[in-house]
């Protein structure tokens, strides 16, 4: 998976709830997925700013953080490399568990034996390592530095969750 180009110019991606429906425990969401542009949507120089934006759909005007060119990159970069790394770190926990986790418990020696305590840790790790793994190295393929999706009250304030949208 190719991670997105990040441009000094960029576009918001903009989700906005159509219908949902609840039937028993199952919720079934439908979406309007919209792409907003402008020549005036230029990242900044340096840090983060926010920026104020209109859904076509709804007409609710919502904010988002806006990432510089250095920092998204490096935040991208970030992830997948701790990502790889993480999914690395599996061809030392998988190879350890399954020696361990082979051998018979001899009642005789119990010192021989490896400790449920080793056996623990092992897959504690693997599972940790697998799952933050793929989740570093999956967020990484899709981040772009555009973040923290906020309402603007009419007062101007911002919300702190934001329902009906996602970008």
């Amino acid at each position: 998976m190719k991670a997105p180009e990040i441009e000094r110019q960029y576009r918001v991606g903009l989700g906005c709830l159509i219908d949902a429906k609840v039937r028993g425990n199952v919720v079934t969401s439908k979406w309007q997925i919209l792409s907003i542009a402008s020549p005036g949507f230029v990242r900044p120089e340096t840090g983060q700013t926010s920026i104020k934006v209109e859904c076509p759909r709804c007409r609710r005007t919502l904010s988002v953080t806006v990432e510089s060119v250095r920092k998204a990159r490096t935040k991208q970069r970030v992830y997948r490399r701790t990502g790889a790394l993480l999914l690395s770190s599996l061809m030392v926990w998988l190879p350890m568990l399954i020696h361990y986790g082979a051998k018979p418990v001899d009642e005789g020696k119990p010192e021989q034996s490896p400790s449920m305590l080793l056996m623990g840790g092992l897959v504690a790790a693997t599972f940790v390592s697998f799952v933050a793994g793929l989740t570093l190295f999956l967020l990484g393929g899709g981040y772009d530095g555009i973040r923290k999706l906020r309402w603007v009250r009419p007062d101007g304030s911002l919300s702190v969750l934001v329902k009906g949208h996602k970008i």
